[in-house]
């Protein structure tokens, strides 16, 4: 892209410097004052919104990196230089606009506002956009291929895609210095106003239909491996909504693409261009929540369980243990002494009927065989042989309860 329709009149009016360098359409009086109409302000809403949705991907991403593995990938690290070319990226567009030169009507410049610093920020941003784009698609094909590795499909459309795409982007990068860049000493204001550089808007133009096409095979091929997985339905949709963030670049591109169409048949050249970095930024952006959006995910998961376990655990009270014991244990963890005595009384009477009926057997047994003995007689007393069935119950009842 470049602005060939001022290059017949810079030179011509480049010593009047109150004359606009095309002429105005019907009933538009040109602006020459330093208040003129601008359009920057895209730029900085964008930088303002997609900034701090830049540094939060990134940072959830290596917090739940340190956090779960230590060990760094070669995605990791793509994924961390998508992050910082796109911030250098958004910090260059936003140092175009104080130069004086872009965001402003064509018809409200002169000769004299053209800034040969601007033109330089201009190129930066025309060759700088291919190698960044280009890091962000490899960092999300590296994720898929991280996440479904076993996919051998999958293992070959990645690597078709970074090489295919490497290899477009770098030669739009070539042929753009190759035709832009200053020659025989020339500043950047004379190299991009001539008509060999105002045939890059054509690539531009080439450029913006293949980043569609790119962002749709993105979009797409992970896609039949989630939908492999052996996992339940709601997974498998959870993860499509996870990757079906990069719908956000595709429509990015595709404004991209419409401003580019009418930045080719445009004079007002200065002011197209500013739209056209408005939507490069969303479409960086948005590849890098596709990169934060696993992480992410990772953590509101983690949070959410927590916060239902805490829920559960605030309404429910612990219950006493049970334990399929005698009866004297339920008794004894009782409030008070009186269930536990009664409970032992009720055990003591329990054994005191069988052992006198035991008793009164063997002595009727004694006095038909033999005369019986002072032991004998001391137990067949009724009252000495209900202490003797008293002590046994309460050696009984000593044991249980130690």
């Amino acid at each position: 892209m470049a602005l060939p329709t001022i290059a017949s009149n810079y030179l011509a009016l480049s010593r009047q410097t109150a004359t606009p360098l095309i002429v105005p359409p019907s009933g538009v009086t040109p602006n020459l004052t330093k208040s003129k109409a601008s359009n920057a302000d895209e730029v900085y809403i964008a930088a303002i919104v997609c900034c701090p949705i830049i540094v939060l991907a990134g940072g959830l991403r290596v917090y739940v990196k340190l956090r779960v593995s230590p060990k760094w990938t070669i995605a990791d690290y793509f994924s961390i230089l998508s992050i910082l070319c796109t911030l250098g990226f958004i910090g260059v567009a936003i140092s175009l606009e104080p130069q004086g030169s872009f965001s402003h009507h064509l018809w409200d410049l002169t000769p004299i506002d053209l800034s040969n610093t601007a033109f330089l920020i201009f190129l930066l941003l025309e060759t700088l956009y291919g190698p960044v784009i280009y890091i962000i698609k490899v960092s999300l094909l590296l994720l898929y291929l991280n996440a479904f590795r076993p996919n051998i499909l999958l293992r070959y459309c990645v690597w078709i895609g970074i090489t295919v795409i490497g290899l477009f982007y770098f030669s739009v990068v070539i042929a753009e210095i190759a035709m832009c860049a200053p020659r025989n000493g020339k500043n950047y204001v004379h190299a991009i106003i001539q008509p060999r550089c105002g045939n890059v808007k054509d690539i531009g133009l080439v450029a913006s239909v293949f980043n569609v096409v790119s962002d749709t095979y993105l979009l797409i091929i992970p896609i039949p491996a989630v939908w492999a997985l052996q996992v339940t339905r709601k997974r498998k949709i959870g993860l499509t909504v996870v990757f079906g963030t990069g719908l956000i670049a595709l429509f990015s591109s595709i404004v991209s693409l419409v401003n580019r169409a009418i930045l080719s048949t445009s004079s007002d050249t200065t002011w197209n261009v500013i739209p056209i970095y408005l939507a490069l930024i969303v479409e960086m952006t948005a590849g890098i929540m596709v990169l934060g959006a696993p992480p992410i995910h990772s953590i509101l998961k983690a949070h959410s369980s927590r916060f239902r376990n805490a829920m559960s655990s605030s309404k429910s009270r612990p219950q006493p243990r049970s334990l399929d014991v005698s009866p004297l244990h339920t008794a004894k963890h009782q409030h008070g002494g009186s269930a536990y005595s009664e409970m032992i009384q009720q055990l003591i009477d329990s054994y005191s009927e069988p052992l006198s009926e035991k008793a009164s057997r063997d002595n009727k047994f004694s006095i038909d065989h033999e005369s019986p003995s002072e032991n004998d007689k001391e137990i067949s007393d009724p009252s000495d042989e209900f202490k003797v069935a008293k002590a046994m119950c309460s050696k009984q009842v000593h044991q249980c309860v130690a």
